[in-house]
């Protein structure tokens, strides 16, 4: 029996860079191939790179989501898992505060 798992998906980030990273495992025949970062802003990065980075143009909410992309017996399998769907808020930067005169 194949077995085909995501141990871990996490997302951090300064600014409006975030990076995201995945774990995985395959056994049995079969093996790790790639990730499909999505980014909730229309874009999505596929990668063999566990962790990858991210910047958004605006601030907002946005939800991400990875999937992983397995071989197994030749043929592409993909798995993903509620542990991968992130949310991340971005909020408009503020100018600094003029200083008050006394």
């Amino acid at each position: 029996m194949t077995k085909l798992s995501i141990e871990y998906c996490g997302v951090h980030g300064e600014g409006r860079t975030v990076t995201a990273t995945l774990s995985t495992t395959a056994q049995n025949g079969a093996t790790v191939k790639d990730a499909t970062f999505f980014w909730g802003d229309g874009e999505s990065t596929r990668s063999s790179a566990t962790t990858v980075t991210h910047e958004y143009e605006e601030a907002g909410t946005y939800n991400i989501a990875a999937t992983a992309h397995f071989t197994v017996n030749g043929k592409e399998v993909s798995a993903t898992s509620q542990a991968c769907k992130k949310s991340v808020t971005f909020e408009e930067e503020q100018p600094p505060e003029e200083p008050k005169s006394p």
